[in-house]
C-alpha cells in the first residue's frame, strides 16, 4: 500500500479540483446551495475525497509502524554489538547455570552416598 501513496495523493488532488469545478459550474448556473449538496456527482466526488483521505491515513499509520520496527531492530543490533564488545557471550551465560546445577546434584548425590 505504501507504493500507492503518490498515486492516491494525485487522485485526491484531481478529485478536489473536479469538485471545485463542479460546484463553481452549478453556482454559475444559479443552482441553490441545498441542491448543490444533493447533486449526485458532488456527493460522489466528496465520497471519493473521504476515501482518499482514509487511505492516506492508513498509509501514514503503516509508515509510523515501519519506522518503529526499524528503530527497535537498530536498538537490538546495537545491544548485541555492545555485548560482543564487552566480551560477554550468550553461550557462556547459558552454560553457566547448567554447570552449577550439575555440581549441586553431585553434592546431593554425595550426601546420599554418605548417608547410606
Amino acid at each position: 500500500m505504501l507504493h500507492r501513496k503518490p498515486h492516491i495523493e494525485h487522485h485526491l488532488k484531481a478529485t478536489e479540483e473536479r469538485l471545485a469545478e463542479r460546484i463553481e459550474r452549478l453556482t454559475v448556473h444559479g443552482v441553490a446551495t441545498e441542491l448543490i449538496k444533493k447533486d449526485h456527482l458532488v456527493r460522489k466526488l466528496e465520497a471519493n475525497i473521504r476515501q482518499g483521505k482514509r487511505q492516506l491515513g492508513v498509509i501514514a499509520a503503516q509508515e509510523t509502524q515501519l519506522a518503529e520496527k526499524a528503530e527497535a531492530r537498530i536498538r537490538k543490533e546495537t545491544a548485541a554489538k555492545s555485548e560482543k564488545m564487552h566480551g560477554e557471550s550468550k553461550k557462556k551465560d547459558r552454560d553457566a547455570p547448567r554447570v552449577k546445577k550439575i555440581k549441586k546434584r553431585r553434592i546431593n548425590l554425595g550426601d546420599e552416598a554418605q548417608a547410606e
